[in-house]
């Protein structure tokens, strides 16, 4: 790919445009121009730049105009300074001016007119691209597995819009994609991209092997998403986790930049520099399943131990709006989605599934749900806050990294272990491997009990000669383990609150796209059960 510099100039007199223009453009610079800040914002809402050229005041008959301070103004607002660099240039400009530009827009030269010349400020520009723009447009990237930047970034949300196939967007934000690795990744000559499984929360994750002049440095994985949502993670990533991951094996992250709508965080998982790193999905298609309790261990009791080391004191907790909030589940829209992919009908206390042989009916979960607030007595800790396969990295020692800090942050204890049962049930337990006949099966032995210190007893409670659904009870029944182990301190061995988290998320896993039917019919059943225990029903 043939990359440019690329520059704005926004100046209202016509002759200083064509001179800018001119002078860049020779100099190897994609230049766009514009007359006034209006037509600036439109530039800047087709296509993006790395700098703006700005003229401060504009008019010269009005002595009160400042044209370039509104677009500055504006710039600020939407969140652009990381990603702009302003220069400005004016015939105008007072000291107190060039002061306040400086320090509250964060301008990076200020050129008076007068004192213009053509091969200074080509060089200084070259100068500001290297030091503060800090971009290698001669980064050579290379796509592995047939995918590209057009491919990467299909599906994701930008301020609310989903990329579709072949739209500008996704010509807009394929162009953004590279440009925000050639920022991330400004010391590389070269870098080896291979795309890893995407999240749930519409970012996507890359596995990326940067190669520098001296030789080839190590892997790191690299999260991308809508810019707003990288900077709320890289914020909760120095508030929750930087100071509470540490030693040999930990995530740190080496580089944040951003575009004007994407986002980027490197993230180093050290200690895994010369291990073979997989996602806890392929690595639960694999193992066995002491592989698998071994590496659970790992997880909870050594990786995240520090968070949930720390609960406070118990406390009543309104699990409704932790979970509700966390998920953004607005249960009138989702039972008339759910209703359609599943085909019941919406408004009805009692439902059946078509899969299922008989007559029998279940409690409609969406209906138990309507204006249930579930209060339990429990303890409160960091989490993670989004333990899907795709979020945690394991070695081929059985040591585990976690990246995606998105929803890090306060939240009920057993939040990430509910979170990963239920990934378990309904995702990694795929559809050709079992009928929604054994996935009932699973649902009433698993949620058969009422006590923490009975979940011992759920270890024969399920007999059956299929292998892959024998491997998730089990795996579940390991989990519920730990969550017993998290609220030990609790006199209280009501698991009413644990059956309330992962009723919430049987609920959420009903938006998910990447689900077949069967998997959220599973959803479905398992949060019909679920509310019978908690005896939500109308």
């Amino acid at each position: 790919m043939n990359r440019q510099g690329r520059i704005l100039i926004m100046d209202d007199e016509e002759r200083w445009r064509e001179m800018l223009s001119g002078t860049l453009t020779r100099g190897g610079f994609l230049v766009h121009t514009a007359p006034t800040a209006k037509e600036a914002l439109q530039r800047l809402e087709e296509t993006f730049y790395h700098v703006l050229v700005l003229d401060l005041r504009m008019e010269e008959r009005n002595p009160d105009n400042f044209d370039g301070m509104t677009l500055l103004n504006e710039i600020k607002k939407r969140g652009l300074n990381p990603a702009i660099k302003v220069i400005m240039l004016s015939a105008y400009g007072t000291t107190e001016q060039m002061r306040v530009t400086f320090k509250d827009y964060q301008v990076v030269d200020f050129v008076p007119k007068d004192q213009f010349d053509n091969k200074v400020f080509l060089e200084n520009l070259r100068q500001i691209f290297l030091t503060k723009v800090r971009i290698n447009l001669d980064l050579a990237i290379h796509w592995q597995q047939g995918s590209s930047a057009e491919t990467a970034v299909l599906n994701m949300e930008i301020a609310g819009t989903r990329v579709k196939r072949n739209s500008p967007l996704q010509q807009r934000t394929a162009l953004e994609l590279d440009d925000l690795l050639c920022r991330l990744f400004y010391k590389a000559q070269s870098i080896i991209v291979q795309p890893l499984i995407p999240g749930l929360s519409g970012a996507r994750v890359l596995q990326i092997h940067p190669f520098f002049s001296d030789g080839g440095g190590h892997s790191v994985v690299v999260k991308f998403g809508f810019a707003e949502k990288i900077e709320g993670e890289h914020k909760n990533f120095k508030s929750y986790v930087q100071s509470f991951f540490g030693g040999r094996r930990t995530t740190i992250t080496e580089e944040v930049r951003r575009t004007p709508h994407l986002g980027g965080i490197v993230y180093s998982l050290v200690g895994a520099e010369n291990e073979r790193l997989e996602n806890f999905g392929s690595f639960y298609q694999r193992a066995t399943l002491s592989q698998i309790a071994s590496v659970i261990d790992e997880l909870f009791l050594t990786t995240c131990n520090t968070w949930y080391a720390n609960p406070g004191v118990l406390q009543p907790r309104n699990l409704t709006e932790d979970y509700q909030q966390l998920f953004g589940s607005k249960l009138e829209r989702m039972e008339q989605k759910v209703s359609e992919a599943l085909q019941f009908m919406p408004g009805k206390h009692r439902h059946t599934f078509k899969s299922l042989s008989g007559t029998r009916t279940f409690t409609n979960p969406i209906q138990a749900a309507t204006g249930q607030i579930m209060i339990y007595p429990t303890y409160v800790c960091i989490t993670h806050g989004d333990f899907n396969h795709n979020n945690i990295f394991v070695d081929t020692d059985g040591h585990t990294w976690l990246i995606d800090f998105q929803n890090t942050g306060r939240g009920h204890i057993l939040r990430d272990v509910a979170m990963l049962d239920s990934t378990i049930r309904f995702q990694l337990l795929e559809t050709e491997e079992t009928t929604l006949e054994e996935c009932l099966e699973l649902e009433e032995a698993l949620n058969s009990i009422t006590r923490f210190s009975h979940i011992s007893q759920l270890t024969d409670k399920l007999v059956t000669q299929n292998p892959a659904l024998q491997k998730a009870y089990d795996t579940v029944v390991h989990l519920r383990m730990i969550a017993r182990k998290l609220v030990a301190q609790n006199s209280n061995d009501d698991i009413s609150e644990y059956y309330a988290a992962l009723f919430y998320n049987a609920l959420n896993a009903l938006h998910f796209t990447t689900l077949s039917q069967r998997q959220h019919e599973h959803a479905m059943l398992s949060a019909s059960i679920l509310a019978d225990r908690l005896k939500l029903v109308r």
